[in-house]
């Protein structure tokens, strides 16, 4: 039975089309395809996201004070926008300075607290740019 359903549900995704860069959101409009985040995703927000989820403060002044970390939000920050989100330049420029934010705190030895306050800005503000709301 379990397999019927898996291959039905096979079925009904590759006709009914997954995928592509003119996909819809479920709100309707055209998704939020922008490769520099996800590049940044990787080199940046999951190595710091990793150590934040289980409370490594250490490991997370660590990632957010090295050379790769500060590499990632420049790259991101000089890579432009897609001509069709260029309205969401105020929440990506956001996110940069809540990422180099978290950078300066955790130069300066910041408290835990204070570390766990610049993270969640920083998830925060991706959920904006994603999104393109006012709300993450």
């Amino acid at each position: 039975m379990k397999r019927l359903f898996a291959a039905s549900f096979c079925a009904l995704a590759i006709l009914s089309g997954c995928g592509g860069k003119a996909e819809k959101t479920m709100g309707g409009g055209e998704a939020f395809v922008y490769p520099e985040l996800d590049t940044f995703d990787s080199e940046a927000f999951l190595a710091i996201g990793y150590p934040a989820a289980k409370g490594n403060w250490g490991e997370v002044k660590k990632v957010a004070t090295s050379d790769s970390y500060k590499k990632a939000i420049a790259k991101f920050e000089a890579a432009a926008l897609p001509a069709q989100h260029s309205n969401r330049k105020p929440a990506k420029d956001e996110l940069v300075a809540a990422a180099k934010d978290l950078e300066a705190k955790a130069a300066a030895n910041a408290s835990n607290s204070e570390l766990e306050a610049a993270w969640k800005k920083i998830a925060e503000t991706k959920g904006k740019l994603m999104t393109g709301g006012a709300g993450g």
